[in-house]
């Protein structure tokens, strides 16, 4: 592949004892490495908390920071993406994540609680109890006072209104698994940046619940439930 030849070349060559081009020749693109982590608010072992939303990350350093002296905690491989939590004595406990791009550049910290309780303290989430309630139906027009065929908006892309059979499914495809924070179903309605303005206002107490049920249903694997008519195969 022939050299880069447009601006950011010239101005490379111009650079004394510029050098950092690829294997292609090409201007490197700068990838200062950003550790990025995440974890339900409550963690039922074994269970995990993510980092493979980091960017730019070639390796994975995680550590435990903080525990109490009370408690005990088996983890998995400190140095994959997402840190996996065997088992561990209910209570508080303190990670931290540092990535590490290919030039062997580390990232600053980052650091995340997280609470472990037992099973039968977890409270789970589920599309068609918590959810659907709050995505809209009939009864609660929530999203649903914009997204549905009869709104003021037809052509929105996704309909939260019991009259669409895929409304699940339309839910499930504006997530990303991989980097949970970043899936377009957290990221709209609680920015300025959605059409409908902030729905989900995270500076109130009620607000930031009902991101923290979105985000917890995330990474539970945004299971749909036992409703059969919502949770078709």
């Amino acid at each position: 592949m022939a050299k880069s030849t447009g601006q950011t070349y010239i101005l490379s060559i111009f650079l004394p004892g510029f050098d950092v081009l690829d294997e292609n020749g090409q201007v490197a693109q700068p990838q200062f490495p950003y550790a990025k982590t995440v974890a339900p608010s409550t963690l039922v072992a074994p269970g995990f908390v993510l980092g493979e939303g980091s960017i730019f990350a070639s390796t994975y350093a995680w550590r435990l920071v903080n525990k109490a002296d009370d408690t005990d905690i088996v983890l998995g491989d400190l140095n994959t993406p997402n840190l996996a939590i065997l088992s561990a004595t209910p209570g508080q406990y303190e990670f931290e994540l540092v990535v590490t791009n290919k030039e062997g550049t580390a990232s600053s910290p980052s650091l995340i609680a997280v609470t472990v309780v037992d099973a039968a303290d977890a409270t789970p989430v589920t599309f068609d109890n918590e959810i659907r309630t709050l995505m809209g139906t009939s009864d609660n027009s929530s999203c649903s006072l914009c997204h549905r065929p009869t709104g003021s908006y037809p052509n929105i892309p996704a309909y939260y209104a019991d009259s669409n059979p895929d409304q699940y499914f339309d839910v499930r495809s504006r997530i990303d698994f991989v980097d949970p924070t970043n899936s377009p179903i957290l990221i709209k309605p609680t920015s300025e940046n959605h059409g409908g303005g902030v729905v989900i206002d995270r500076s109130t107490v009620e607000g930031e619940k009902q991101y923290t049920m979105l985000l917890d249903w995330i990474l539970a694997g945004a299971p749909c439930g036992t409703d059969t008519e919502v949770c078709y195969q």
